[in-house]
């Protein structure tokens, strides 16, 4: 498959559609998988960490939830 092309045939197509159903169905698809600004920072943000050490290890984690949800 030619991606380029594709992209290149799909561009065309949504210059020349006027079905509002078909342009919203495809709005709502870009809203699923487009990663909004906050996730990235946040998806930055552990990445930083992670290159930083600033880590723990599941079993700290589970514990300190056990800790902090314990009745």
């Amino acid at each position: 498959m030619n991606i380029a092309l594709e992209k290149q045939n799909i561009l065309q197509w949504i210059q020349n559609l006027n079905d509002e159903k078909v342009l919203g169905k495809i709005l709502d698809l870009k809203s699923k998988i487009e990663v909004s600004n906050f996730e990235n920072e946040l998806i930055k943000k552990g990445l930083n960490d992670i290159s930083c050490g600033n880590v723990s290890s599941h079993e700290d984690v589970k514990n300190r939830f056990k800790v902090k949800f314990a009745k």
